[in-house]
């Protein structure tokens, strides 16, 4: 034939005969049994052929970053894989979502109980604190009594006691819509004025509305020689 060979292969002797789907002879080899209608008989039944993936239209579907040629019914195996994955990653993403509000929730109420312990701690009065206040609050309601000696502040807090004080000196308008601040100026004020007053027994007893014995630096004897003058015998 022209074609360029290197051996001939002879007495050729078959000790076998194998029917396939696929032969190494191609197609066109098959039995010759002499049938009517058909030349040799087919290797398989024509009703129960196989079919192998290059048969089937092929899909290339993305896995994972990855190009992968599959079948439809592969193609829906795998779409389904990754929906599960996808649900699976989402819960677990809720999941950790929920946890971390939880700690978080658990931190501020640990947050909150400690800035009440310190709170705590810091209105603990030591035995030096508790005797400043108790001198402090004495004090108070002394100069509050040099402006008020009738009043009974028992029970009433430092800014109502200065309050209390400034309407008794000044009356109510002179405290109506002031600040705090104001009324513990006008308390201080109204202090150092009563302070720089002159002792006046006088004006004490009148006060006090009760009877008080009156240094006049020997007025009553000179009024009582005058009136007895004249039961002595040099007159005055």
């Amino acid at each position: 034939c022209g074609t360029p060979y290197q051996a001939i292969q002879t007495n050729i002797r078959m000790n076998h005969v194998a029917i396939v789907d696929r032969g190494r002879a191609g197609h066109e080899c098959r039995i010759g049994d002499g049938a009517a209608k058909t030349w040799g008989a087919r290797p398989t039944n024509p009703l129960k052929e196989v079919k192998t993936m290059s048969d089937k239209a092929l899909r290339t579907v993305v896995v994972d970053g990855l190009s992968v040629e599959t079948t439809d019914q592969g193609a829906q195996a795998i779409a389904k894989l990754q929906s599960d994955l996808n649900d699976a990653n989402e819960l677990i993403s809720s999941v950790d979502g929920d946890h971390k509000k939880a700690l978080e929730a658990k931190d501020k109420e640990l947050a909150t109980k400690d800035a009440e312990i310190d709170s705590l701690k810091a209105k603990q009065l030591s035995d030096s604190d508790l005797d400043k206040l108790v001198n402090d609050r004495a004090k108070l309601v002394a100069d509050a009594q040099t402006l008020d000696d009738e009043a009974d502040f028992s029970g009433m807090s430092a800014n109502d006691i200065r309050k209390a004080a400034v309407i008794k000196v000044r009356g109510a308008d002179a405290v109506e819509g002031k600040s705090q601040a104001y009324i513990d100026a006008a308390f201080d004020l109204a202090l150092d004025a009563v302070k720089d007053q002159k002792p006046d027994p006088v004006r004490d007893a009148l006060k006090k509305k009760a009877p008080k014995a009156v240094q006049d630096n020997g007025q009553g004897d000179y009024e009582k020689r005058l009136r007895d003058a004249h039961l002595t015998a040099g007159g005055i």
